[in-house]
């Protein structure tokens, strides 16, 4: 499938496409995805029942996962609750399953944050993450580890589960169907709900989400965040937002979410002269680099502008390259999930 029929199926299953045609396809993919949630409703319920035991590693975990499929700004999250760890002298390991391309000898397109990397933080890159928890503990010495997309590996036991809902993706139906990854009351084990994204969100949608909540999930606690721009990162320098609005730029990105990252852009300023979409995960070769440079060039525009998630998929990256940094801004719950997350941490260490 091309990009723009890739995306344009992610906005049908998001439920962003109106009309005739979207809907004839979401309804005719319906019963595939009733019977992908019934199949992984099953699973669930052979954990929480305790027909299939989890794996208990030798350390706390904290879980940090999806309920859809995609970009949810659940990466910001992850490296939120290390420093909040870091700042209680814990040793912090991010376990994850890698994507992206080959770099360094490593795997991922979510490596730890450049403000993160002199500090006690590792990312163990293992699609078996009882061994690579095993190993963080073990023989790097964490003292804790967090499950980085973990809510449906349901393999290793946690001691605190936190699910991100991108408030600005409708809670339809599961894949194929859908952008879930199960059925949406399965949020209804975690405890800790945050909605992401209410700055991006249709107007009443983040209403509907939490009265959704109160009954899904009635034992959750729950925390909201926007996203937060803190400036562009540019030839080992970081350029303050106040320098480069009004800067002409090509922006690109191949995240799940493009739609945020263009959202944030109109927030920073910027003027977007060119906007390319790519796949989720999309890996760039020269070929496609050297086309966004003579893209740049054409435009006339001062930079390449893109994800730092897409930045790390290119080795080396093009000279005029900016890359939008981004944190996460909680407007409800930092202090209530960052207390909640230690004590799970310190609680299971004192045991």
């Amino acid at each position: 499938m091309t990009a723009d029929g890739d995306l344009f199926l992610r906005d049908v299953l998001a439920g962003r496409r109106r009309g005739f045609r979207p809907s004839l396809i979401r309804a005719a993919l319906a019963p595939f995805g009733v019977l992908y949630g019934m199949a992984m409703a099953v699973r669930r319920g052979l954990y929480v029942h305790g027909w299939i035991k989890p794996v208990r590693l030798p350390g706390p975990v904290i879980s940090i996962g999806n309920l859809t499929a995609g970009g949810t700004g659940k990466t910001p999250l992850v490296y939120w609750a290390a420093r909040r760890l870091l700042g209680r002298n814990h040793r912090v390991a991010v376990l994850a399953r890698g994507y992206g391309e080959e770099v360094g000898g490593e795997v991922d397109d979510e490596r730890v944050p450049p403000e993160l990397s002199p500090f006690p933080v590792k990312r163990f890159n293992d699609p078996d993450r009882v061994a690579s928890g095993n190993t963080a503990i073990r023989e790097w010495g964490a003292s804790c580890v967090i499950l980085d997309d973990g809510f449906q590996h349901l393999r290793v036991a946690r001691d605190l589960d936190v699910v991100v809902i991108d408030a600005s993706a409708a809670l339809g139906l599961p894949l194929p169907a859908g952008l879930l990854r199960e059925f949406a009351d399965a949020v209804s084990v975690a405890d800790w709900v945050v909605i992401t994204r209410i700055d991006q969100a249709e107007p009443g949608a983040v209403d509907r989400l939490r009265a959704r909540l109160t009954h899904t999930a009635p034992k959750a606690q729950v925390a909201e965040t926007r996203v937060r721009p803190i400036g562009i990162a540019r030839g080992g320098v970081t350029l303050p937002l106040d320098y480069v609005r009004g800067l002409r730029v090509v922006a690109f990105c191949g995240i799940g979410s493009p739609e945020s990252f263009e959202r944030t852009l109109a927030n920073v300023g910027v003027e977007v002269v060119e906007l390319v979409r790519f796949p989720d995960h999309h890996p760039y070769g020269p070929e496609t680099l050297a086309g966004l440079e003579r893209l740049r060039e054409r435009a006339g525009a001062t930079m390449l502008l893109t994800t730092s998630k897409d930045a790390y998929r290119m080795a080396p990256p093009p000279q005029e390259l900016g890359v939008l940094l981004v944190d996460v801004d909680f407007v409800s719950g930092e202090e209530a999930l960052a207390d909640a997350i230690v004590h799970a941490v310190e609680q299971k260490t004192r045991a």
